[in-house]
């Protein structure tokens, strides 16, 4: 069978840009540039309350998605859950990866599915969706071996570790070397922020901070460097363009990242 049409089925949180965002984006281009027709079918994914994660699963189960204006989707990638439960005869996945709440991060700080009455439950029903509807795959790609590792581990299902390429790389480039530590991510718990701000208040030179992604809670990071006295040495960005981002990149004296299990490993 000839592959021409593909479709890249993946989960978006409205007014959200992240990693996976230009993962998705660099799996289209590429696709794109082999000479394939590729487009992207996002669902927006809400995982509160917690019945809200079957109703988006249930959505993905529903959809028909083997043509489209009268052409057939010759093949669909599964990215992110519960996109990859989307049913196609031509399936194949690439997880960047799992509700992580029914996984790794379960009983942790950043879980907020354990505390929740039915959150037992739906850690169950999420393990049971993921170990019927990820075999349907005719191959199941993970993003990193961390994420192979916990499939093998929590499922017992064998993937492929399939690193992408940094979406940036051809244009980093060596700057000026800077006064601050770079950390490019969103600003939330699970990124631990936090620990590089702790960490500004015990240095013997005046390096600064340059954090830059978007947050629902800028306050509380407002407030955090105030607390520790670092107020002027912390620069709350925000979300940054391709250009000033690639700027930083260069510039950086380093870059930090400090994620709670890390699904790069």
């Amino acid at each position: 069978m000839t592959i021409r049409n593909i479709l890249i089925c993946t989960t978006q949180v409205p007014f959200t840009t992240g990693g996976a965002e230009s993962h998705v984006a660099g799996l289209r281009a590429a696709l794109e540039e082999a000479g394939y027709n590729a487009e992207v079918v996002a669902l927006p994914f809400k995982w509160y309350p917690p019945a809200e994660i079957m109703r988006g699963a249930l959505a993905w189960r529903m959809l028909d998605l083997t043509e489209a204006n009268g052409k057939p989707v010759d093949l669909v990638v599964g990215m992110k859950f519960p996109a990859y439960t989307v049913a196609h005869p031509r399936k194949v996945l690439w997880i960047m990866h799992q509700y992580r709440s029914a996984y790794n991060l379960w009983g942790t700080p950043f879980d907020d599915l354990s505390t929740h009455p039915e959150g037992p439950r739906l850690r169950e029903w999420i393990h049971a969706c993921d170990a019927r509807f990820i075999p349907e795959a005719r191959k199941v790609f993970a993003n990193s071996r961390t994420v192979a590792e916990r499939l093998r581990r929590f499922n017992r299902i064998e993937s492929e570790p399939l690193y992408h390429p940094p979406p940036r790389a051809a244009r980093l480039r060596e700057g000026e070397q800077g006064d601050y530590i770079f950390y490019p991510s969103r600003l939330e718990a699970q990124k631990r922020q936090e620990l590089l701000i702790e960490a500004l208040a015990h240095t013997r030179t005046p390096v600064r901070a340059i954090l830059a992604g978007g947050t629902r809670d800028r306050g509380h990071y407002e407030s955090l460097v105030k607390r520790h006295g670092v107020a002027e040495r912390v620069e709350l960005r925000g979300f940054v363009g391709e250009d000033e981002l690639i700027e930083l990149y260069s510039n950086a004296l380093g870059v930090c990242y400090l994620p709670f299990d890390e699904d790069y490993g």
